[in-house]
Parts: structure tokens; C-alpha cells; sequence
């Protein structure tokens, strides 16, 4: 297994950042999983490392990469989601409810609740 995750890795580090990132993209929603497979995103993810991206939009908490949507690399170091419509509809609705918590619970610190 260790044999085969280092071939993967000397192949990743062949790869521009645009292959490198068509060939995470190309995993996305594929949901069936092997050996071969865990040890080819184990490598991928130890590229990232190597290449120094912050991918922390798809790492999980126990280190590995989260294959629901593809990404695209937006400044050579960071990743953005490619969301649909309605995902990022969805995403925008989030973020502004969280916004709005935020803001509520600045004025409820600054003791503007009593009057």
C-alpha cells in the first residue's frame, strides 16, 4: 500500500496545479471506494501539503478532503467552491443569517437590549 501511495505522489508531483486540481475534480461525487482509491486521495492530500494550499474549505477534522463540490485554485495557495445556482443561493442565505447573529449579538453586548 505505502508502494503505491508513493507512486501516486511521484505522479501528483508532476502535475501543474491546474491538472492537479481537475484530477480532485474529477472525484467529486464518486462515491465508490477501494483500497487504491483511499491510498490515491491520501497522496493527493499530502500534495496539497507539499504544494502548500490552504484547502481548508474541504479538509476535514480528521485530515482528510471532502469530495462534495469541485474547486478551482483562485490565487496559486487558495481554493474556492464551484457551487451551483441553488448552492449558492443557499451559501448566500447562510452567510447573511450568520452576519445578521453576529451583529445581534454586538448590540445585545453593548447592553442595548434594556431600553
Amino acid at each position: 500500500m505505502e508502494k503505491r501511495k508513493k507512486e501516486y505522489l511521484d505522479w501528483f508531483k508532476k502535475k501543474s496545479d491546474k491538472e492537479l486540481i481537475d484530477l480532485f475534480n474529477r472525484e467529486v461525487g464518486n462515491p465508490g471506494w477501494v483500497s487504491a482509491r483511499a491510498d490515491y486521495l491520501s497522496a493527493m492530500n499530502e500534495e496539497f501539503d507539499n504544494r502548500h494550499y490552504d484547502y481548508s474549505i474541504i479538509k476535514s477534522d480528521n485530515g482528510g478532503i471532502f469530495l462534495r463540490h469541485k474547486i478551482k485554485l483562485v490565487d496559486n495557495y487558495n481554493f474556492e467552491l464551484l457551487l451551483s445556482k441553488e448552492e449558492e443561493r443557499i451559501w448566500f442565505l447562510m452567510e447573511s443569517w450568520d452576519l445578521g447573529i453576529r451583529r445581534n449579538k454586538s448590540w445585545i453586548d453593548k447592553g442595548n437590549l434594556n431600553e
